[in-house]
């Protein structure tokens, strides 16, 4: 029969409830490498590995049903926000040029103009976030939008890319009014890595007034950081990647 039939309540469209359904736990390994300056370079290195598990995501994000509202023990899997690997390393580099050091510091007017500069640079890298495939229908005749298929394959690719990021026929359709077997957040889409540079000098005018010159690259070598590939089952962009995380 129709949803609105079966409903508790028919005669309401809908019931909105708060209330703390949702639980979770973030556990990490945090190391940090500092090298401050010697011989003109000062280095710093953090990784984290870390994992945050819960059984719903926030309001804030697109999935907030559960597939089954009476059973939120099905729900329990990685957050949406987990990322278990991110490594960020920076670097402050004075470049060996100029008066006391140990190139061109003989000559004034090279010291002048090569002197004094410094070379800084960000480079971050981290694992994907993961995503929950979906059908593209309602097999179980609840009037839910977030129904999972069953897990019947390997969704993993050896060489996934824009075009195809996961094994779209590791699933299948459940039975008619049944649930999907397949966990929430089970599958990653792309890291991100990126590089960025600064070139900097700072020229005394007075003891108090200096001027500064900066040249600054973000995302030095222009790497496309993809989003999230199409999780919706049954369409023709199905496991397709169409956007950018960055500009």
């Amino acid at each position: 029969g129709s949803v609105q039939a079966r409903r508790p309540f028919p005669l309401y469209s809908a019931l909105y409830e708060y209330a703390p359904f949702v639980n979770s736990n973030y556990e990490s390994l945090q190391t940090e490498l500092k090298r401050r300056f010697n011989k003109g370079i000062s280095v710093q290195a953090s990784y984290t590995y870390a994992h945050s598990i819960d059984n719903g995501p926030s309001q804030t994000d697109n999935d907030i049903a559960p597939q089954d509202p009476l059973d939120f023990a099905a729900e329990r899997g990685n957050s949406n926000f987990d990322i278990r690997h991110r490594f960020v390393v920076d670097a402050v580099v004075a470049l060996p040029f100029g008066k006391g050091k140990a190139l061109l510091n003989n000559s004034n007017m090279a010291s002048a103009l090569a002197g004094g500069w410094q070379v800084t640079g960000i480079f971050s890298a981290q694992t994907g976030l993961p995503f929950t495939p979906y059908l593209s229908y309602d097999p179980t005749n609840t009037g839910s939008a977030s129904i999972r298929p069953n897990c019947v394959g390997n969704a993993s690719l050896s060489d996934p890319g824009p075009q195809l990021w996961f094994n779209a026929s590791a699933f299948a359709n459940p039975a008619a009014y049944t649930y999907g077997n397949c966990g929430r957040d089970i599958l990653r889409g792309p890291g991100f890595h990126n590089t960025d540079l600064e070139l900097s000098r700072f020229f005394g005018i007075t003891e108090r007034f200096n001027l500064e010159f900066r040249a600054e690259a973000f995302n030095l070598f222009n790497t496309p950081q993809f989003g999230l590939p199409q999780h919706e089952l049954g369409l023709s962009t199905t496991g397709a990647i169409s956007t950018v995380i960055n500009p």
